[in-house]
């Protein structure tokens, strides 16, 4: 496939352009600068427990800062009643970047 000259070439990150062959742009920073600036993989801390401390109460629960629910403790209460909700598990999201795992500060 043959190219076409453009009329007026133009720089592109500071590389001539003409048209009629292909060019190589570079980003301008090497691996470790980049690999420093994104993040490069996610995980879950380690697993904490809320429970109310019994059930005959109702209650709400909202994850720490950064956390997020991870697991449900449902309770058996007998044949003839609903099962019980005991408690809740939950887990910080943690994320790789700039060659250290750190903990989110919001979910």
């Amino acid at each position: 496939m043959a190219a076409n000259r453009l009329a007026t070439p133009v720089n592109i990150n500071g590389v001539p352009f003409d048209g009629t062959q292909d060019i190589d742009i570079t980003s301008g920073m090497t691996q470790s600068t980049a690999d420093g600036r994104y993040v490069q993989n996610v995980q879950l801390g380690a697993q904490s427990y809320h429970s109310p401390g019994g059930n005959e109460m109702s209650w709400n629960y909202s994850a720490p800062s950064g956390c997020m629910l991870s697991g449900i403790n449902v309770q058996e209460t007998g044949k003839n009643s609903a099962d019980n909700i005991g408690g809740v598990y939950f887990r910080p999201v943690q994320i790789y970047i700039s060659n250290a795992w750190r903990t989110v500060s919001s979910v």
